[in-house]
């Protein structure tokens, strides 16, 4: 087996409306090397009056599992056993966190208005530690010839293969509740367990946080390139990598709807040549529909306001030129995003017939990690 060598790294970066609402950061990342094995980790905690401590679950979760995955790394032993041992020790932890920290007036006083009288009793009496520091968890490392990536909740892991091929191979969580997601805090955490095995080394790997995912959904054609430019960065000889990163998250939680919190970890083969980025077609395919359901819901908005214009211009009675001029702005910038919509579809369906690289230059994303002056 060819020796291994990675470039390993994390961000984590607090949300803009976490900025500017004065809350902590949720997330938190790590990653590390021990000889010539490598790994990776993200946890996101859930935030809200609940968890009102989950940015030290989240710290509790990667200090954690980077302890169990050393131990796994010396002495292996099947997957589930080892997620197992990580939530073990994560409650271990949270529990001494608790007694060293205990329960503040402030806190059981808002915990009393939120929860139950049961539940309340529960936390007071230290059996319901768990909630208040809930997170996510995903994490990937390297181990003799295979790659193993393991995940519970939300957040995501990412594959870059070395012929370039960019694929989210982790299974679909078996637990669909609303807009929930599944937890470490969970009464068994284990029910939304998902992991993968692969062998040999790829050109790179990442986990990532709901925050990223969130804003560049259906792994389509902007979050490739945000990948391959952290790709690039690391392959490159620039000393200011960090602050690249910085700026490059910055800038997607800064764009996002949510201003979530954002976190990353990568590793990136230096062994291995880059290569230009090549989305798999069931990715395509993904993108693809995603995009045929928003250009859907964007002509019903445009057919239905068409119907509205119609029936105020039409009827003396209820004629309002303001109504019409507002009208006749919406439509014109729906028909705007559902000609963008369609040029990015059209862009797909060619992919699919070549099926090969696709530029990644000419995008802000890509500008700003290109520039690692500042």
């Amino acid at each position: 087996m060819a020796k291994k060598n990675f470039a390993v790294f994390n961000k984590s970066l607090q949300g803009a409306s976490h900025v500017k609402r004065g809350v902590k950061c949720q997330d938190c990342s790590f990653c590390g090397t021990l000889g010539e094995e490598y790994f990776i980790i993200v946890a996101d905690g859930h935030g809200g009056r609940k968890h009102f401590r989950s940015d030290r679950g989240a710290i509790i979760a990667c200090n954690s599992a980077a302890q169990k995955i050393w131990e796994y790394m010396r002495a292996p032993r099947e997957i589930p056993d080892l997620m197992s041992e990580i939530i073990k020790m994560w409650r271990a932890e949270v529990d001494k966190d608790v007694a060293k920290y205990p329960w503040g007036k402030r806190e059981l006083e808002e915990q009393k208005e939120l929860l139950t009288e049961e539940r309340f009793i529960e936390l007071v009496n230290g059996k319901n530690n768990y909630t208040p520091y809930g997170c996510t968890f995903v994490a990937a490392f390297t181990h003799g010839d295979e790659f193993i990536a393991m995940q519970i909740g939300d957040g995501a892991f990412a594959l870059v293969t070395d012929d370039g091929y960019y694929s989210w191979p982790m299974p679909e969580s078996n637990y669909n509740d609303g807009n929930k997601t599944y937890s470490l805090c969970a009464d068994n955490p284990m029910l939304d367990f998902r992991f993968i095995k692969g062998q040999g080394q790829p050109l790179a790997m990442f986990v990532y946080s709901d925050g990223i995912e969130k804003t560049y959904p259906n792994n389509g054609r902007d979050i490739i390139v945000l990948l391959d430019r952290l790709v690039v960065l690391h392959k490159g000889d620039s000393e200011n990598k960090e602050a690249v990163v910085n700026k490059g998250l910055q800038y997607v939680t800064d764009n996002s709807e949510s201003g979530d919190d954002v976190s990353i970890a990568g590793m990136i083969n230096l062994s291995c040549e880059y290569v230009k980025p090549r989305p798999s077609p069931i990715q395509l395919e993904k993108e693809k529909n995603a995009l045929l359901a928003q250009l859907r819901e964007i002509e019903n908005t445009i057919s239905y306001n068409s119907d509205r214009r119609g029936d105020l211009s039409g009827n003396t009675f209820v004629y309002n030129s303001t109504a019409i001029n507002q009208i006749d702005e919406i439509i014109a910038r729906k028909q705007k995003e559902a000609e963008e919509l369609r040029n990015r579809i059209t862009e797909i369906d060619a992919k699919l017939q070549e099926f090969g690289e696709f530029d990644t230059g000419d995008n802000t994303m890509s500008s700003l990690f290109d520039d690692d002056q500042d």
